[in-house]
């Protein structure tokens, strides 16, 4: 497998290789909610230092953080484990199950091969194939699952990178029927469809774990906050392997007001709902094809992806994902565009079009 943890929203860098601003540019490499934070986010990051909070250490158990996660998942607090982000999360939950074999389906974010890799615990990959109808098929998952004896898979949904989502009744099926493994299962997008989610089945199941983030859904990135939903006893046993302030309070207050700001989750399943339709028919009406997504994001495939990647990002200041980095997928064939507002998405649009040519951007053929 591919060992370059490679992630979109290097804006920065981008900034640099272009000859641009940050402020120049649109990122649609990083899919991140374009609505921006909640309002009651940003009020409560101007309050926390007037406040002169910033001077204290946060409470140990962040025991108000943990109430508001446990309530948003409807689970008890003995089932949530914090950390950093939940790319973080992915290091102590192996090392607190210590298998011995990991099944991971690619493509995938590339922190769980990471993560194994630092617990020096072995890999088994599974090819899934984007050009499919039905990538992710429960009975092959099961049959590799037996035939390569292993004791843990990862597995996420809505998938990342390709978008599709699995029902919740598949998933569970898949774990009833594999009953040497414990699954870890990341929802990172999850926000965008909670019917899929197995967040109340990992508070009361012993094989499962699922791993939360309020990364893409309330756009807070730089205010690192993920969690893990499992049984008491696993929870506690992940736990063992985070620091003892595993999110700082800072974080933890404006993860808070975020939870707590129902009309901003419900307008921004609707906005974005609405423009992936869109965005996705108008790239389809193109020619490309497009990849089913329950997200929000699209992936599609071309050709020449990295030649015109940089061809958007000097000529119109556009960032996409080379989805390159991603093992499992053909190197560039693949790209891979957050959803953002629908003037963002025209802007997208029209830049592949006016670059529609040999010699740059075309659609696949």
């Amino acid at each position: 497998m591919n060992e370059r943890a490679l992630h979109g929203g290097d804006i920065a860098g981008a900034a640099r290789a272009s000859g641009r601003t940050m402020d120049e540019l649109l990122d649609f490499s990083a899919n991140i909610n374009p609505l921006g934070p909640p309002g009651a986010v940003r009020a409560v990051l101007r309050a926390y230092a007037d406040a002169g909070d910033l001077e204290h250490y946060p409470e140990p158990g962040l025991p108000d953080l943990c109430a508001a996660l446990a309530q948003a998942r409807c689970v008890g607090t003995e089932s949530i484990a914090m950390h950093a982000g939940s790319a973080a999360l992915f290091d102590a939950i192996f090392r607190s199950l210590a298998p011995q074999r990991i099944g991971i389906p690619i493509p995938a974010f590339a922190e769980y091969r990471r993560a194994a890799d630092a617990c020096g615990i072995p890999v088994h990959a599974l090819a899934l194939d984007p050009s499919s109808g039905e990538p992710f098929d429960p009975a092959r998952i099961a049959t590799w699952i037996r035939a390569e004896r292993l004791d843990t898979v990862v597995l996420t949904n809505p998938h990342n990178p390709l978008g599709f989502a699995v029902a919740r009744d598949s998933l569970l099926g898949l774990i009833e029927a594999s009953e040497q493994a414990t699954f870890v299962i990341d929802e990172a997008f999850a926000d965008y469809d909670e019917s899929i989610s197995l967040a109340t089945d990992a508070a009361r199941h012993p094989r499962i774990i699922v791993v939360r983030s309020l990364t893409k859904f309330y756009a807070m990135p730089n205010l690192r906050v993920g969690y893990a939903i499992a049984r008491a006893e696993r929870s506690r046993a992940i736990a063992r392997f985070v620091p003892a302030w595993p999110v700082s309070g800072i974080a933890a207050a404006a993860a808070i007001a975020a939870l707590g700001d129902a009309a901003y989750a419900t307008r921004t399943r609707a906005a974005n709902a609405a423009a992936r339709a869109a965005l996705s028919g108008d790239l389809a009406a193109t020619g490309i094809r497009v990849l089913p997504a329950a997200a929000n994001f699209l992936t599609f495939e071309t050709d020449r992806v990295s030649e015109r990647r940089a061809q958007l990002l000097a000529h119109d200041g556009i960032l996409i994902r080379d989805c390159s980095s991603f093992t499992g997928l053909p190197a560039d064939r693949y790209a891979r565009v957050a959803v953002r507002t629908p003037a963002e998405n025209a802007r997208l649009l029209a830049a592949l079009r006016r670059t529609d040519s040999p010699a740059t951007f075309s659609p696949s053929r």
